[in-house]
């Protein structure tokens, strides 16, 4: 009886524990603009975390966006896409970041050091946290072109 009970919750917790490893999510491509007051913001970090309130669970998805304000999403694990629902948008200043506190060479965002006036931040702080952004964004399938807009 005892070697039964052994092998079956031996048998459970592998099932388990692999099941957790090889979870897969509905993914799509996602790209996108960011705006400020009608102008692209360049240099900007561009988050997409999947809503828990929302009944939605996965990973994170990441973009930079680039001269025209333009991203594309993948995941940490280098997965195009975000997964499918609503997510909270965060968006990171990364030329303020980097102006206010270097970042090291080594870092996966690829930093543009450029010279650009003045200090702005471009971003306000509630859009730059995941239980204060009012930012949300909706990965549909086939595939979503979202556009982000900020005041």
């Amino acid at each position: 009886m005892f070697r039964r009970l052994a092998l079956l919750t031996v048998g459970v917790v592998t099932t388990a524990f692999t099941a957790c490893q090889g979870q897969q999510f509905p993914m799509v491509p996602v790209e996108g603009v960011v705006l400020k007051d009608g102008k692209p913001l360049d240099n900007v970090k561009v988050e997409f975390h999947p809503d828990r309130e929302a009944g939605v669970v996965g990973p994170r998805s990441i973009g930079l966006t680039d001269a025209s304000g333009r991203f594309r999403l993948q995941t940490d694990a280098g997965d195009d896409g975000a997964v499918v629902g609503t997510h909270r948008v965060i968006l990171v200043d990364v030329d303020y970041l980097e102006r206010t506190a270097p970042i090291p060479a080594d870092h996966p965002i690829k930093l543009k050091h450029k010279d650009k006036g003045p200090l702005v931040k471009r971003v306000k702080d509630d859009c730059s946290e995941y239980y204060r952004t009012p930012l949300r964004q909706e990965a549909k399938k086939p595939s979503s072109t979202v556009t982000i807009e900020i005041k």
